[in-house]
């Protein structure tokens, strides 16, 4: 792995553009639109959005055989199986459904440093271990000793990761000579 200042930089600190991601668009679930009831097993298509695919998920035809529906990514030459499609809109138009890939986007945590996966991970944990001074009801002893050791080795690593990227900006700042007047 890189040093100090490698790896991706966030475009709040370069001014880059950052790759879109999955927030940044309507999300269409084709599990949500069937638990809604808004599709009835063998319907073949999703009018005006795309087509839908059921394929078989149970152990056999007899009882507990089910089918699961998938939509086709409407974009040509694509046609890949997904559950979500995603779609924005300008005022006065109607989404443009495609999968993740054609509209190239990405999830969110992709784009995290490493010092923003360990604030994630810190917040989780801190989560589950409640106040940290005494253990969640339900919680067995080791459980919340091993997390809670597992926090502070990860609230260490966050500190560094901090001071890797606060160094990082600082020779930033040093390469381009911004000086700052106290």
């Amino acid at each position: 792995m890189g040093g100090p200042g490698s790896g991706r930089w966030p475009s709040w600190v370069d001014g880059s553009e950052s790759k879109e991601t999955t927030e940044d668009y309507f999300a269409l679930d084709i599990r949500e639109v069937k638990r809604h009831g808004l599709i009835e097993t063998g319907q073949n298509e999703l009018v005006g959005i795309a087509r839908i695919e059921w394929i078989s998920a149970g152990f056999g035809a007899g009882e507990g055989h089910f089918l699961r529906p998938w939509f086709r990514c409407p974009r040509k030459k694509c046609w890949k199986r997904v559950a979500i499609l995603y779609g924005r809109t300008d005022e006065d138009e109607h989404p443009g459904w495609a999968c993740r890939r054609c509209l190239n986007l990405c999830y969110k945590v992709e784009l995290e440093d490493r010092a923003e996966r360990l604030q994630r991970k810190s917040s989780k944990l801190r989560a589950k271990l409640g106040d940290g001074h005494t253990k969640p009801k339900r919680m067995h002893h080791e459980t919340f000793v091993r997390l809670g050791i597992e926090y502070l080795e990860i609230q260490r690593e966050l500190s560094e990761a901090m001071h890797e990227r606060t160094m990082g900006m600082l020779e930033t700042m040093e390469k381009e000579k911004i000086a700052y007047d106290l």
